[in-house]
């Protein structure tokens, strides 16, 4: 099954307003949980949908297709 990650356009203006170390870490960390599911992910909690995903001091709010 293909895997497809669409950015926000908030999301994309935030990964370029932070360091490159942290976001080329943010985005190896994202491309681990897509293929293999690992990383440190939690569903968040009513009223908010989706899941969070801690990349050390960030976290990256994300919903799947299951999410909606």
């Amino acid at each position: 099954m293909k895997k497809i990650v669409v950015w926000s356009a908030q999301a994309r203006a935030d990964m370029g307003a932070i360091g490159q170390r942290d976001a080329l870490q943010i985005l190896r960390t994202i491309d681990r949980y897509v293929a293999t599911r690992e990383g440190d992910a939690r569903r968040l909690r009513p009223p908010m949908s989706g899941s969070r995903l801690r990349v050390g001091d960030w976290r990256v709010f994300f919903k799947t297709l299951k999410d909606k």
